[in-house]
């Protein structure tokens, strides 16, 4: 998100840097180092409205004043944070004006152009947390649990024959390991069974928004 209208000496009061952090000209570099981030972040921050002490040019790197940057960059966060509150805060009141404060069967009512603006609303909104970080695709997680268990799975399974050849276990040992190993895999399976039958028991889904089915 830009963040260029602001008063640099406002924010700089507001969002001061630690008595323990001297206030130094740097180089783009040495402000990426003091981000923890790339170069081509701080590109980006640039474009999107941080305070550039020297431009740089003809030989001459950026200079930033590290007291300007920190103060943008937290400004930014701050502002950010309020327009995620103002935009759910929006949605929420466009839903419970169009449902007349029921959430369930307004939208029924609307034209398919307000329809659409509205649909349109909720994705912004979406879109606008899932660049915040604040929402995540499910599929990506079920992927991502997907892989996790297939290697524990794999690993789990192949550990006793990896014991057996690397620590040289004995054939009493080895055993024990299958059943340990074998016992696990078991309990994980259980465990998985009885959240999903327990989801699947409870009373149908509440509608969380007008777009739900």
């Amino acid at each position: 998100m830009d963040f260029k209208d602001y008063d640099l000496d406002e924010i700089v009061k507001r969002f001061p840097l630690s008595e323990n952090v001297p206030d130094e000209v740097v180089t783009k570099k040495l402000l990426a180092n003091a981000f923890s981030t790339s170069t081509n972040t701080i590109d980006k921050w640039i474009d999107q409205g941080m305070p550039i002490l020297n431009e740089g040019g003809n030989g001459q790197a950026y200079e930033f004043q590290l007291s300007h940057c920190w103060a943008w960059w937290h400004a930014r966060q701050e502002a950010d944070k309020n327009r995620s509150s103002a935009a759910e805060s929006a949605v929420r009141a466009m839903q419970l004006e169009l449902t007349g404060g029921s959430i369930g069967e307004g939208i029924n009512a609307l034209t398919p152009k307000e329809k659409q603006e509205v649909i349109t609303a909720q994705m912004d909104y979406e879109a606008f947390q899932r660049q915040r970080g604040e929402l995540i695709d499910r599929d990506e997680v079920v992927a991502l649990l997907d892989t996790v268990f297939v290697l524990l799975r794999d690993t789990i399974t192949t550990l006793p024959d990896r014991l057996e050849r690397e620590c040289d276990l004995d054939g009493n040992t080895v055993e024990r390991a299958v059943i340990i190993c074998d016992e696990t895999l078991s309990d994980a399976q259980s465990r998985l069974t009885d959240f999903v039958e327990a989801n699947d028991e409870k009373s149908k889904p509440v509608r969380r928004s007008l777009f739900d089915a």
